[in-house]
């Protein structure tokens, strides 16, 4: 009997390992990173469509796809630091698995910095946009008051039904807007304690 008779596909095995528990670990925050650089450039071109003001009528979808977004990079960094945590008990490794190591922390800390620097960037803009509109929505609500005193009397209360309705709509945005900053702002805190130990 030789080995051609036997009915073995070498290629088709799995290559030997030291450690597949690192191995897999080391590939499965790799593939997390993907995701996480994936979503950041996703969010880079939310935050600078918001920023170029190009698109206003579309803000506000934007701000709910960019709060979105960064949900999601919040929970992907969630599952990272878990890994990363898992990748630094091993103690005894080769030079390639330490290689390999530092290289996917070093990653973490690249994408986290960019992330963080997208939510401050979303945030500042945010705040911004906030000011712009409310202070549009008092010079409108001026502006309305002193339409009231020289307008007929029946046109004024029509008028006057809908400036509130869109005036209470535009107060609800805002105020949204204030409270997915908060939540951004808790998040950036969050991942900062999350990853103090990188």
């Amino acid at each position: 009997m030789s080995f051609r008779d036997l009915d073995v596909d070498l290629e088709a095995q799995k290559p030997f390992s030291d450690s597949p528990e690192f191995d897999n670990l080391t590939e499965e925050a790799s593939n997390l990173l993907l995701d996480v650089n994936n979503n950041l450039v996703t969010l880079k071109r939310f935050v600078n469509s918001l920023e170029s003001r190009k698109d206003i009528k579309n803000a506000s979808n934007l701000n709910s796809k960019s709060v979105k977004s960064i949900e999601s990079i919040t929970d992907l960094f969630k599952q990272l630091s878990l890994l990363s945590r898992q990748i630094n008990r091993f103690e005894e490794l080769n030079p390639s698995q330490t290689f390999t190591k530092d290289k996917v922390t070093r990653e973490i800390k690249v994408s986290l910095l960019e992330f963080q620097s997208l939510q401050e960037k979303y945030t500042t803009l945010t705040k911004t946009l906030n000011e712009e509109a409310q202070t549009a929505l008092d010079e409108e609500q001026e502006a309305a008051g002193s339409e009231l005193q020289h307008a007929n009397q029946d046109l004024v209360l029509e008028r006057d039904v809908i400036n509130n309705e869109e005036f209470v709509y535009r107060q609800n945005l805002i105020r949204e807007r204030e409270e997915e900053i908060q939540n951004i702002e808790h998040g950036i805190s969050e991942l900062n304690e999350i990853f103090t130990d990188l």
